[in-house]
């Protein structure tokens, strides 16, 4: 969350309320923190998730 929120140029908080605010208006289907490094999943609106670690691949 933090790698997320650094290249966003937001806080943590900040994007996990991004984040809520993608899913309140059906961009997300859903976010969610886990893993042992923390990282961030997100499916788009009518799309399967995502391994992490693809999600950590494009953080790179």
């Amino acid at each position: 969350m933090e790698e997320l929120g650094r290249l966003c140029g937001h806080t943590s908080h900040q994007t996990a309320e991004l984040l809520n605010r993608l899913v309140a208006t059906g961009s997300l289907a859903f976010w969610r923190q886990g893993g042992e490094l923390g990282e961030v999943t997100w499916a788009l609106a009518g799309q399967r998730p995502q391994a992490p670690g693809v999600v950590r691949e494009l953080l790179r």
